[in-house]
């Protein structure tokens, strides 16, 4: 998705972009939803992974999500 060399906040905003062009991209909100979290943003990773179980996004283990949403 992003180089490893670039800021995480760079990558954040680059994710941000992928994922307004296309908003049903699991990927993609999985990845921001743990960098987010993982840069400290809690409300935005909740948002991200309140999305994915929403949505019962296909190709992710929907219980470790929920897992991971119930923790924040």
């Amino acid at each position: 998705v992003a180089d490893r060399d670039e800021a995480p906040e760079d990558s954040l905003r680059y994710l941000d972009v992928l994922i307004a062009l296309n908003p049903e991209s699991v990927g993609e909100r999985l990845t921001r939803g743990m960098l987010r979290l993982r840069l400290g943003d809690t409300p935005g990773a909740r948002e991200d992974l309140k999305w994915l179980l929403d949505e019962a996004a296909p190709g992710i283990d929907l219980e470790r999500v929920a897992e991971l949403y119930r923790s924040l």
